[in-house]
C-alpha cells in the first residue's frame, strides 16, 4: 500500500489529470512516499511537484525499509493548466531515512530573485523523531529543459533535545536559519544572506534539584555562487 503525503494540495492537482498520472508513475512500486504540488507564485503558469518516494534498493543493493530507508527524489516543473511537463530533476539515492527518519517534503515559492530573469524556488524536507527535526532546503533554477540545483542540503531547522535525569532536566538545542538575497552578486546570481539563532540549553542537577542554563549565539553568513553551486562554508556543513 502506498503511503502519499501532499502537503498542501493545490487546484492544479486536483484536476490534472496528467499531474495525477505523473504522481502514480513516479511512486510506482514505492510502499512509502511523500509528495507536494503548488502553483509557483513567480510564474503562476507553471506548477511545481515533488516527490520522494522510497526505493527498493540503494545503488549498493541493499534493502530499503521503513526504518533504514534510501529514498530517489523527483522535481517537476509543469504547465498548470495540462499538466505538460517543462523542466525535471531526477536524484536516485537522495536520501537515507534512519535514526532520524523522514516526515515530509514541501515546495518553498519564495521569490529567491538570484539574477534580473532568475527566480528560484525551494524544496524543504522535513526529519524527525522523538527528540529531533531537521529541515532542510534545497533551492532549483528552472532553464534549457532542465532543472539545476544551486543550493544544496542547507539546514534551516535543527532542534535537538535530549533526556539526561528526567523530563524536566534535559540537554536541548535549537538552531533557525532564514535565507535573504543580498545586494552583491557573484558569477552573475545574487549572493545569499544566512542568518541564524541558536539555543543550547544545559541541564544542571545540584541537591535534587535542576537549574537550566540558556545560551544564545547568533550568526551570518554570505554564499557566493561558484558558477554550479553556492558552496556552504564548514560551519553550515553539519549533516543530520
Amino acid at each position: 500500500m502506498f503511503l502519499t503525503t501532499f502537503a498542501v494540495p493545490c487546484a492544479a492537482c486536483d484536476h490534472t489529470e496528467k499531474i495525477a498520472d505523473l504522481l502514480s508513475r513516479t511512486i510506482k512500486d514505492s510502499e512509502r512516499a511523500f509528495t507536494d504540488c503548488k502553483v509557483w507564485r513567480a510564474d503562476p503558469a507553471k506548477t511545481i511537484v515533488a516527490v520522494a518516494a522510497l526505493q527498493k534498493l540503494s545503488a549498493s543493493g541493499q534493502p530499503s525499509t521503513f526504518d533504514h530507508g534510501v529514498y530517489g527524489l523527483s522535481v517537476f516543473v509543469v504547465t498548470t493548466g495540462d499538466g505538460e511537463i517543462l523542466h525535471r530533476f531526477v536524484e536516485s539515492d537522495w536520501l537515507t531515512s534512519d535514526a532520524i527518519s523522514l516526515s515530509g517534503i514541501s515546495i518553498d515559492t519564495v521569490r529567491y530573485r538570484l539574477a534580473n530573469d532568475v527566480t528560484a524556488f525551494g524544496v524543504r524536507t522535513t526529519r524527525s523523531n522523538p527528540g529531533a527535526e531537521v529541515t532542510t532546503l534545497d533551492l532549483y533554477v528552472a532553464g534549457a529543459g532542465n532543472l539545476t540545483r544551486v543550493l544544496k542540503g542547507l539546514n534551516v531547522v535543527s532542534h535537538f533535545s535530549e533526556s539526561r535525569h528526567d523530563h524536566d532536566c534535559y540537554h536541548a538545542s535549537e538552531t533557525d536559519r532564514t535565507v535573504a538575497i543580498a545586494k552583491s552578486n557573484t558569477r552573475g546570481y545574487a549572493d545569499l544572506v544566512i542568518r541564524e539563532k541558536n539555543v543550547v540549553t544545559e541541564p544542571k542537577r545540584s541537591r535534587g534539584e535542576c537549574t537550566m542554563k540558556e545560551t544564545r549565539f547568533a550568526g551570518r553568513y554570505l554564499l557566493r555562487f561558484d558558477g554550479n553551486i553556492y558552496p556552504k562554508p564548514k560551519a553550515l556543513q553539519i549533516e543530520y
